[in-house]
């Protein structure tokens, strides 16, 4: 009798186990089949894709960030997670959002401007309930994240290379913008290659001995070098330089960081050999390449495509308006509608639409991260955890120094990635402990779940409002001002520069 309890009981925990290490995975699993999906296919045909993106990604940070609340384990390691900021970073944060709140409040146009804020909001919350998720898959979170990888990647260069065989076929030139259909735009893949190039190593590190593993990884990150010469993106790879180069001076002593490093720098000479393959194939086609030198190597690297002269007029809207700023989301409204949909650099964009106040605590809380994550790689510098941040840190700075240039925190699909990457790098610097976990107070986890869950709930129903009233009204709005203005535009959230056209 004893023995058949026995049985049943183990039989329970481990069911218990796995269920509670899928519901561990929920979310960042959700993220990961959200980027594999929106990049292989339009799955709202009826909107263009980056409509469709925007929209599944609202669906896809409420949900996550609903059952980030109602699971417990989730909860409470995101609410420790949360401790272990430091008060002055903690008051600099809420200082940042509510600032921002009543900037919108005080904007021509509170509902848009509510609308960007909880966007925000819930993007930096789900910071860390995919952290806390990725801390109680342990290991398996590496795993997840290796397999995101390598699927992600392959799709990306089978997709690519099938459209550079197509215009060859049908005698077409294949330019960077006829390719990365599934992006709109090639600076926005150029935003995901920010994040995720340096992490295109992980695969191997997951796997260990898997040569068929680290021959798709690598092949894939050689390939994803050629598209990014190949796209003519700037800012990428001045941010992925500088990343790297920042963080091979912090940890050039680390003998496991030197392996990566190699296979990042062969990858990087493959890339450069195979982009030069897809300039010359074409001519042995009797096909001319010009434009697609013209759009890569041929662009000129240090002109500012007019984002100088934005910059200057933006600068000055923000000493009309110093304290609140000009509106969360409204920088193109204080002139005409522009080319600018917004002005290319998350920094500058903050606080100006934002204000002083708020762009200056998250000027404090950026440098507090930049110092932390300094101080944790060098304090344990030869330590197997340490080396798998080394990477995803290299990612998050590559992306940050994008940033500065085009709009990495703005697009949907960079956003979730942002919100991946990030997330996993809180998660393996910002770690609790058991002792921790077992010192905290029911009273001190009921206070944070609380200060916590009303305003993410309040900016998913934001977010939920603005789907249910903008989606009805998409076409006729799009007919409307194509009439008035010979332009085609996209909603309010994702069509940042048109956002003074249309009625409050």
């Amino acid at each position: 009798m004893s023995l058949k309890f026995y049985n049943n009981l183990v039989q329970t925990s481990e069911t218990h186990a796995i269920f509670g290490l899928v519901a561990a995975g929920v979310i960042p699993a959700l993220l990961a089949l959200y980027l594999l999906a929106t990049s292989g296919w339009n799955l709202l045909p009826a909107m263009d894709s980056y409509d469709a993106k925007r929209v599944l990604e609202v669906i896809i940070i409420g949900f996550s960030l609903l059952f980030g609340l109602l699971y417990r384990p989730v909860r409470s390691r995101a609410v420790l997670i949360i401790g272990l900021i430091p008060w002055p970073v903690q008051l600099a944060i809420a200082l940042v959002f509510t600032f921002g709140l009543i900037s919108a409040l005080a904007s021509g146009n509170v509902f848009y401007g509510l609308t960007e804020v909880s966007l925000y909001f819930c993007l930096f919350a789900l910071i860390f309930f995919t952290a806390a998720s990725a801390q109680l898959l342990g290991d398996r979170m590496l795993t997840l994240v290796a397999v995101f990888l390598l699927l992600l990647g392959s799709l990306i260069t089978v997709t690519e290379l099938i459209g550079l065989l197509v215009h060859w076929k049908f005698g077409q030139p294949a330019t960077s913008h006829t390719l990365f259909l599934r992006f709109s735009h090639p600076r926005f893949f150029n935003q995901v290659q920010s994040w995720l190039i340096p992490l295109m190593v992980l695969p191997v590190l997951a796997f260990k001995g898997s040569r068929v593993v680290a021959a798709v990884a690598l092949l894939n990150l050689a390939f994803w070098w050629a598209l990014l010469f190949y796209s003519g993106g700037r800012g990428s790879p001045l941010g992925l330089l500088c990343a790297f180069g920042f963080v091979y001076l912090l940890v050039f002593r680390n003998e496991r960081f030197g392996y990566w490093r190699n296979m990042q720098i062969i990858t990087l000479v493959a890339g450069v050999a195979t982009y030069l393959a897809l300039i010359f194939v074409p001519q042995f086609l009797g096909l001319d390449s010009g434009d697609a030198v013209a759009g890569s190597a041929g662009r000129a690297l240090a002109h500012s495509s007019g984002r100088i002269s934005y910059w200057q007029n933006f600068l000055q809207a923000l000493a009309e308006q110093p304290v609140l700023g000009i509106g969360p989301g409204l920088s193109p409204c204080f002139g005409p509608v522009t080319y600018f949909a917004h002005p290319h650099n998350f920094y500058l964009q903050l606080v100006v639409e934002w204000g002083l106040v708020a762009g200056l605590s998250a000027a404090g809380v950026i440098l507090f991260v930049i110092l932390s994550v300094i101080n944790k790689l060098r304090a344990g510098i030869n330590k197997p955890v340490p080396l798998r941040a080394i990477i995803v840190a290299t990612g998050v700075l590559a992306a940050a120094i994008h940033a500065m240039f085009s709009g990495v925190m703005v697009m949907p699909a960079s956003q979730v990635c942002g919100v991946l990457v990030f997330s996993y790098l809180t998660a393996l610097l910002l770690n609790p402990g058991q002792a921790a976990i077992m010192g905290n107070t029911a009273r001190y986890k009921r206070t944070w779940i609380t200060i916590l869950a009303l305003p993410v709930l309040l900016a998913v129903v934001q977010l939920s409002y603005f789907l249910l009233t903008e989606i009805p009204v998409l076409e006729t709005r799009a007919n409307k001002f194509v009439t008035e203005h010979g332009v085609h535009h996209s909603p309010r959230l994702w069509q940042h520069g048109h956002v003074c056209s249309f009625p409050e």
